[in-house]
């Protein structure tokens, strides 16, 4: 059968939208610098083992599938700025076409779905996520996907079997709940969503007493929602249980109640996520008097029966479900309401959804003479066109990378072929620098610091890399400067390279530097060999200090957690030893996970007894009560250090 001219030419513009979309993303991601979060998901994407890979999941704050997707695609295509972004270009590609399909379906018009898909597909918001390595834009195609079923689902007449739509359903919203937590939100939304439509209108409520009838259908329908939600409780108890109160980089939209009142944080954060949801031009004033006045032709078009028993009436359901629940979450500071675009972008695709399902329903309540749908259809797409060619006249490509200036004083400071310390902060934006070099983990431990050693090379080009557990490094504390002599003892010489977050103080004044590495660094056997600091950016590089073979090495004799209380001597010798023996000066942490608890109930002290190599004597030392609580030990051999 010849399919209609109606059908193909709208099908045909919006693929013509997509590829358009394509080309964009393609165009900026093939020469956009990374961001700092982009960056760090290349990391754990490039991981060499898999062990590796699945414990720096862990230990970030998102589900996992998208990094996966992001691991199979570097595996598969290599190293680039556009193959890390393939998987979320490929999403919002994908996305553009759901946009529009599921227009098409609440409207009845596919012209109306090439202008939702433009409207979302060539949106500024659109081609930002796409540029993002991250797994809001994989996110958003899988809700899509889901809504799009559902939609299917609720339009199947009772008596017929919409087992195929129920299970996409079933399993794209179980795949976005383990990409990106937002789909909790619309999870939430779908599930409730029939019961707010049933108190709506007799003709939901007839549906879904059909339903009910049916075993078979109940079972069904029991699955489809019943899966997803196993998935989202699994994942809130292993994983996001963790991550909840750590959002202390959007405190401006989680509620604090000290700061102002639920109504003054309510309007606040609603005028911002307007401002998200808006295109960028115009000024922030107009753009929330027309969202007043859209939320109020949409509370109007409820009131007629005609659009209550509609599909278009189950998107706005289910958009301001899954607003109202961002709201409340936010209140509990549990998820950002009205915050960064890339937390809120889940509501983008629903929102163009519903303002194109509301012009639609207002079009056909118009008089005839005025309810041309071309005309409509033509004045709504001229705005989508202006709105883009704005927004892509003014769009500047990040031309250079993450921490470029630092880097380049490092560089000329230390060269290349130095062997480098980094914090966990500082690891990413120097990462950026080396992403399409070999990474390859050469030592690891839980319990020390530096943790990790890495050898990182391109051809002949060659350094080694220590990871430090710190965010960021603390050049005042004696704790750090043993992590850098640990770091010279596995990799010889070596430089700190440690910006500062821009966002925060530095926790010691950064003029002191020099002075701090020349007063803690000899008792532990490294010495500065040159200090830049440049404003609150401290580079610091340490060699060790060369003693005749074991004339003044460390050899711990005895060390005991908790004989104050009664605990067997020498508990804690193999620990300290393993830490200390054989080092000039050691910084040893006193903690009870790693040397357990051998006497409950009762405040521990730390003794120990050592000796300096050649030198003889038997030196002690002790730390108070309660030392198991990240306490610390110093132990010298250091002659030209006193003790």
């Amino acid at each position: 059968m010849r399919t209609p001219a109606s059908s193909v030419w709208p099908a045909a513009a919006l693929g013509a939208v997509a590829a358009f979309s394509a080309l964009l993303l393609v165009r900026f991601g093939s020469r956009e610098y990374l961001g700092y979060d982009s960056l760090w998901h290349v990391f754990i994407a490039r991981q060499e083992s898999w062990p590796n890979f699945w414990r720096e999941v862990q230990d970030n704050a998102h589900p996992p599938l998208f990094y996966l997707l992001l691991k199979l695609a570097v595996e598969a295509l290599g190293t680039s700025l556009l193959v890390y972004r393939a998987v979320s270009i490929g999403a919002i590609v994908v996305a553009t076409i759901l946009v529009g399909r599921i227009a098409k379906t609440v409207t009845g018009s596919g012209w109306w779905g090439v202008v939702a898909g433009a409207a979302f597909g060539l949106s500024s918001n659109a081609i930002e996520i796409g540029l993002e390595v991250r797994a809001y834009a994989v996110a958003v195609a899988l809700l899509l996907v889901a809504f799009g079923a559902y939609l299917g689902w609720l339009r199947t007449p009772p008596e017929r079997s919409a087992l195929r739509e129920q299970a996409l359903f079933s399993v794209a919203l179980t795949a976005a709940v383990v990409t990106h937590y937002s789909a909790f939100f619309f999870l939430a939304a779908a599930t409730s969503a029939l019961g707010v439509l049933c108190c709506c209108e007799r003709s939901w409520r007839a549906r879904a007493a059909l339903e009910w009838k049916v075993a078979r259908r109940r079972m069904a329908t029991g699955l489809m929602f019943g899966v997803p939600a196993l998935a989202a409780v699994i994942s809130y108890t292993i994983h996001v249980k963790l991550w909840v109160q750590r959002f202390n980089h959007l405190p401006g939209f989680l509620y604090e109640s000290g700061n102002e009142s639920i109504l003054e944080f309510v309007v606040r954060t609603a005028g911002s996520l307007v401002l998200l949801m808006s295109p960028d031009v115009g000024d922030g004033a107009t753009w929330l008097a027309l969202a007043v006045g859209l939320v109020a032709g949409a509370v109007w078009l409820a009131t007629r029966r005609v659009f209550r028993a509609s599909l278009a009436m189950v998107v706005f359901v289910v958009l301001a479900v899954m607003v109202l629940l961002n709201l409340f979450a936010a209140l509990a500071g549990r998820y950002p309401f009205g915050g960064h675009l890339r937390h809120e972008i889940f509501l983008f695709p629903f929102v163009t959804i519903a303002l194109f399902a509301g012009i639609e329903s207002v079009r056909r309540l118009v008089p005839l003479r005025a309810a041309s749908l071309g005309l409509w259809v033509g004045a709504t797409s001229a705005c989508v066109v202006a709105s883009c060619c704005l927004w892509m006249s003014s769009h500047r490509v990040r031309s250079t990378g993450l921490f470029q200036v630092q880097m380049d004083t490092f560089r000329q400071a230390f060269g290349t072929s130095r062997a480098t310390l980094v914090d966990q902060f500082n690891l990413i934006g120097l990462f950026g620098h080396y992403h399409d070099w070999k990474w390859k983990l050469t030592w690891q431990s839980r319990d020390r610091d530096p943790w990790q050693v890495w050898d990182v090379s391109k051809g002949e080009e060659r350094f080694q890399l220590c990871r430090s557990r710190q965010w960021l490094l603390n050049l005042s504390r004696p704790a750090t400067f043993s992590g850098v002599a640990e770091c010279v003892d596995r990799v010889g010489a070596v430089a700190i390279f440690r910006p500062q977050q821009s966002a925060f103080a530095p926790s010691w004044d950064t003029a002191a530097s020099e002075q701090l590495a020349n007063e803690l660094g000899p008792p532990l056997g490294i010495r500065p060999d040159a200090v830049l600091v440049d404003g609150n950016d401290v580079y610091v590089s340490f060699v060790p200090i060369d003693f005749p073979d074991g004339e003044y090495a460390i050899l711990v004799v005895e060390a005991t957690y908790g004989g104050n209380c009664g605990a067997d001597r020498g508990n804690a010798t193999a620990s300290m030893g393993g830490a200390c023996d054989g080092r000039t000066g050691c910084v040893f942490r006193v903690d009870v996970a790693e040397l357990g608890d051998p006497v409950q109930g009762c405040k521990k002290d730390f003794r120990f007894a050592w000796e300096c190599g050649q030198e003889g004597g038997l030196r002690k030392g002790s730390v108070a009560p309660e030392a198991g609580f990240g306490r610390i030990a110093l132990l010298r051999c250091d002659p030209r250090v006193p003790n």
